[in-house]
């Protein structure tokens, strides 16, 4: 039995569609869109196991640029690991994630991303769960009051709403980990291309209208969910306009109890407005989303890329500061000069810390501060001056990122 590990040529996409087609029962269509119209698709990145000449398993690295404050990094999305029925148990899956960290370190990627249900076969690979919350409770039985200031439109993403990605991109500047989502992922993006996800859903799409100009809109699902069930997973708006999310609630409530639904969850991320309209007129709980999790491909690569962020987060602090900060991250010794921007490298000699690759994870997604991880272990070694900083570095902050961008 000749095993062969490489990328994919053009010309076997469908064979690779075929097996996934297979592997998880259908969404044909979700698959190709996915991988062919991707607008960072490389060729590279479709990572292939054949034995004897023939396609037998499959690991996609989706690229994806993700806010970080004013900073961007590189998140490489892991999606669609499949091996066929008649091969598993051979460890094809395991030889394409390991390929596939080392093409996410050599192509400078920072982080990688992925949702499962085995979450103990990728946790020995190195990812950790890191749950994603939301909130989910019975549908208010009275919608929360409108502001009143915005008409309200049902329309559609992107065809009928050209100024969301305008909207969207001052709204998720503010959050950590949202896509940087270019023109073409707005135009080709699966979740808006497949025409079963995008069947006629009245009111779960709506924009907030004020003078003539369009101020936020909400995107949701109502038909396209169980029978009891729908979601608001998006509400935007422009800088001055948050006032316009009461109207977009509303408006979704009113059409999602036409359409007989009895519970609402919300996705929006932690903090967002939406969520506390909802939970003012009802009783959420939260739900956290165990499915979700993340490894740090690069811990140096990662804190430079992050170094304009972080450098605007040190403000906040006074007196001198030392000139740079020595952690060992475990799979990485990295130190960061504090300057503006602050800036990191790999390392040698003494260190001012030790920190695990999971601590590291947590501080840098907003999870933990450095008070947590000392109380509980995963920091040690390091003096009260140099906790003060990796507190204003890394301090306690919603990360997000958007169900209508998984893959």
């Amino acid at each position: 039995m000749a095993v062969e590990l490489r990328h994919a040529r053009e010309d076997e996409m469908e064979v690779v569609v075929d097996l996934l087609e297979l592997v998880f029962r259908g969404g044909r269509k979700w698959f190709h869109n996915i991988i062919t119209q991707d607008p960072w698709r490389d060729q590279r990145n479709t990572r292939l196991a054949l034995v004897d000449g023939h396609v037998v398993a499959n690991v996609q690295v989706h690229r994806r640029p993700v806010h970080y404050g004013v900073s961007r990094l590189t998140m490489g999305g892991i999606g669609h690991v499949a091996t066929h029925p008649d091969f598993r148990g051979q460890g094809l899956s395991t030889a394409l994630l390991n390929e596939a960290i080392g093409l996410m370190r050599q192509d400078g990627y920072h982080l990688s991303l992925l949702y499962t249900g085995i979450n103990e076969f990728y946790a020995r690979l190195g990812w950790t769960t890191i749950p994603f919350a939301s909130t989910l409770g019975p549908l208010p039985k009275e919608a929360p009051q409108p502001s009143g200031l915005y008409a309200i439109e049902n329309t559609t993403v992107p065809e009928g709403l050209p100024e969301a990605p305008g909207i969207y991109e001052q709204w998720a500047a503010g959050w950590l980990g949202s896509l940087d989502r270019s023109p073409e992922y707005w135009r080709v993006n699966g979740s808006w291309t497949d025409d079963e996800f995008i069947a006629e859903d009245h009111g779960a799409t709506t924009r907030a209208m004020r003078d003539g100009r369009v101020c936020g809109y909400l995107r949701g699902r109502i038909a396209n969910l169980s029978p009891s069930r729908c979601a608001i997973d998006e509400v935007c708006y422009l800088p001055g306009h948050e006032a316009c999310v009461s109207d977009l609630v509303n408006a979704f409530i009113e059409a999602a109890r036409e359409a007989g639904k009895e519970c609402v969850e919300v996705d929006c991320g932690e903090g967002h407005p939406a969520d506390a309209l909802v939970a003012s007129a009802t009783e959420l709980s939260p739900e956290a989303d165990t499915g979700a999790m993340f490894r740090i491909v690069d811990p140096a690569g990662l804190l430079n890329a992050a170094g304009a962020e972080l450098a605007i987060r040190l403000r906040r602090l006074t007196g001198s500061l030392p000139p740079s900060l020595t952690l060992d991250c475990e799979i990485q010794r990295v130190r960061i000069s504090l300057g503006t921007p602050v800036t990191a490298e790999a390392a040698t000699g003494p260190t001012d810390g030790e920190l695990t690759s999971e601590a590291l994870l947590k501080l840098v997604l907003g999870r933990s501060d450095a008070g947590d991880l000392i109380t509980d272990g995963s920091l040690s070694w390091i003096g009260a001056d140099r906790t003060e900083i990796l507190e204003a570095l890394f301090p306690r902050r919603p990360y997000f990122y958007a169900r209508f961008d998984r893959f």
